[in-house]
């Protein structure tokens, strides 16, 4: 029993120590676990983009584990990164298994990701060691799902949960909302919602800034 609580308390220590050593002031709001709306991941995401997951490489940037993510990108939405061309970005953390492989601090809820996976990223800006992170960790993820005719949806780590409504959703989220034609569960209670229609949010949101 005692074993188990210093072993805990030793993880802890050496991942507040981790987080120190990164530095990562200017990602504090990114890395959040707090619910965050549509509105929030538009305001503080430099970049917005899709695309298809096509490597993820765990390394070490001094004595911070990080992934070296790249996408190719299929949608430019905010940043104007080119189309069709991949684009790399360093986040903090490895995935479980390579943490422990790398015997190296694992940060709960960093997003992780699949090599051919299509994902809607809102990524932060980043910071002096060159890391950036989706805002809201996974919240800021959505993962692209099509049907069988081609219809694609979007939806977080949170399940889009608090994501279009809430009681301290802006008036210009909302309005953004009923533009897009949006309606039902997929706004009010979560769920998979049109890429097209939350596209067009984003894109109506970025005009208010």
């Amino acid at each position: 029993m005692y074993n188990d609580f210093v072993k805990k308390l030793l993880f802890k220590t050496i991942v507040a120590c981790a987080l120190l050593i990164l530095g990562v002031s200017g990602l504090a709001r990114a890395h959040q676990v707090l619910p965050v709306d549509m509105q929030a991941l538009v305001d503080q995401a430099e970049i917005v983009i899709s695309g298809t997951i096509v490597s993820t490489e765990p390394l070490m940037l001094g004595r911070v584990p990080a992934t070296k993510v790249t996408i190719d990108v299929t949608d430019s939405i905010k940043g104007e990164l080119p189309v069709g061309r991949p684009f790399s970005f360093l986040q903090f953390g490895m995935t479980r298994s390579e943490s422990f492989r790398n015997n190296v601090p694992y940060f709960i809820g960093a997003p992780e990701y699949r090599v051919g996976e299509e994902d809607m990223l809102f990524l932060s800006k980043t910071n002096a060691r060159g890391l950036r992170a989706p805002i809201g960790l996974n919240q800021g993820k959505f993962q692209i799902l099509k049907d069988g005719t081609g219809k694609a949806t979007v939806i977080n780590g949170s399940k889009n949960r608090h994501l279009f409504t809430g009681r301290r959703a802006a008036p210009g989220l909302l309005k953004a909302v009923k533009a897009s034609g949006m309606s039902g569960p997929s706004v009010q209670g979560g769920g998979p919602a049109d890429y097209g229609a939350v596209k067009g949010i984003v894109q109506d949101l970025m005009k208010g800034e």
